[in-house]
């Protein structure tokens, strides 16, 4: 007799989430006056935004500027939903 394991795949939309996560790094939570210089940093250059040699605050501005006006796509990618606060309902 024999056995065959039965192995579910992941759902293709959490694999691909996954996959682009760990390819891509890790994903990124809390609030932006938080964060010291090299954690903006990373944040920034993940956002394609390169100006690491900007002041803190400056580089804070223009995060959350990208932020807002990129909300639809980054609130539910899954490196960057992490930085918008919850809505209390």
């Amino acid at each position: 007799m024999s056995y065959v394991a039965s192995i579910s795949k992941p759902h293709p939309m959490h694999q691909a989430v996954d996959a682009r996560t760990i390819l891509t790094g890790s994903a990124f939570s809390g609030a932006l006056s938080h964060k010291r210089k090299h954690e903006a940093v990373e944040i920034a250059e993940a956002l394609n935004i390169n100006e690491p040699e900007a002041k803190l605050s400056d580089l804070r501005d223009k995060i959350q500027n990208h932020l807002n006006l990129n909300q639809t796509t980054l609130s539910v990618d899954p490196r960057f939903k992490g930085l918008y606060g919850r809505r209390r309902t």
